[in-house]
């Protein structure tokens, strides 16, 4: 079969195959612009062409960044101050080494499957701080994190005549910072 009617015939099947667990419940809200099945990129002179789908998105997870806390031993009720004096930029996995294009398409697509905006970075300002009670003979402990989604990505390679087994690599993404306290 001649190389152009293979990524033809690869295309077709990455583009008809839609997102697992996409519900109309984590459908994008209705302002949001449609995000493509998959995301194509062709190079060497048109030979090879490289084709990213993300073909999940699970659940977000909280991942603990700073954590304060405080013992009170005493019977009185205290508070406790849970103050972040650093900055830090929490940016997406495995999405260093693929293009600004091909990134963004990744990101978008998790976002339209979760119904969240997900970003490549997200920053963590000096200064960011909370107050919780703490009652009397009791601990609090303090924690700043970020929700991260988690998502899947294939990744098809056709290359001259040659059709390469697909590739699946997990992709993280930070949505927003948060204060939570146990």
């Amino acid at each position: 079969m001649h190389a152009s009617k293979r990524f033809a015939a690869a295309a077709a099947v990455l583009v008809a195959v839609p997102s697992i667990g996409a519900t109309a419940a984590t459908a994008a809200p209705a302002m949001a612009t449609a995000v493509p099945a998959a995301k194509c990129l062709v190079s060497d002179g048109g030979l090879t062409r490289r084709c990213y789908q993300v073909i999940s998105t699970q659940r977000s997870t909280f991942k603990v960044l700073w954590t304060d806390a405080l013992i009170n031993t005493r019977p009185e009720r205290n508070q406790l101050e849970c103050r972040v004096d650093e900055t830090s930029t929490f940016t997406a996995s495995a999405t260093l080494t693929v293009a600004a294009e091909t990134k963004a398409f990744i990101l978008a697509k998790m976002s339209a499957s979760v119904a969240v905006g997900l970003s490549n970075a997200v920053t963590a300002l000096r200064g960011s701080s909370t107050m919780l009670a703490v009652p009397g003979r009791t601990t609090v402990l303090c924690d700043r994190g970020t929700y991260t989604y988690r998502g899947t990505v294939k990744l098809s390679t056709v290359s001259y005549e040659t059709v390469f087994r697909p590739t699946i690599f997990a992709v993280t993404a930070p949505s927003h910072l948060a204060w939570r306290s146990r």
